[in-house]
């Protein structure tokens, strides 16, 4: 359910900006990792069923996760074609463990908690560049530092 809202968001924010939908992949495990193998195939199914849910298509990214855990990237299509990774959504499951993080379930009993990272655009010094790219300086109305000029 948050893994639907999170892609609709960033497609609002992408539309703001002049981009069409992002192309998704679940990077899964990677060959050094940390968690079991059943923490990491849950993980994995439960981001691959917030895609499915939401009516996203997906690729896999096979062996492309995080040591901490899987992550869904957004990646985007500048004017040229050029492909370029910025929203990612991560699941970490070593910072809770390491911070000895901890809720109270509705049975009553302590479970460990899984940390969500997102990042819409990425890093801000890339996505900036990539809008420049993609509008070649010309950027939308709401944007630009000169909207208008009279000549």
């Amino acid at each position: 359910r948050n893994g639907g809202f999170f892609c609709d968001l960033l497609d609002s924010v992408y539309r703001d900006f002049g981009f069409s939908e992002a192309a998704v992949l679940l990077a899964t495990r990677p060959a050094e990792r940390h968690g079991s193998e059943a923490l990491w195939d849950r993980a994995e199914a439960a981001l691959g069923d917030a895609l499915r849910v939401s009516g996203r298509d997906f690729a896999v990214a096979a062996g492309g996760g995080a040591f901490y855990g899987p992550k869904l990237e957004f990646r985007l299509r500048d004017a040229v074609g050029r492909p370029w990774q910025l929203g990612t959504l991560q699941l970490d499951f070593l910072m809770p463990e390491r911070l000895d993080a901890s809720y109270v379930g509705r049975d009553g009993a302590r479970h460990r908690p899984v940390m969500l990272h997102r990042a819409i655009v990425g890093s801000l010094e890339r996505f900036l560049g990539v809008l420049i790219e993609h509008c070649e300086g010309k950027f939308p109305l709401w944007l630009a530092p000169v909207p208008v000029g009279v000549a």
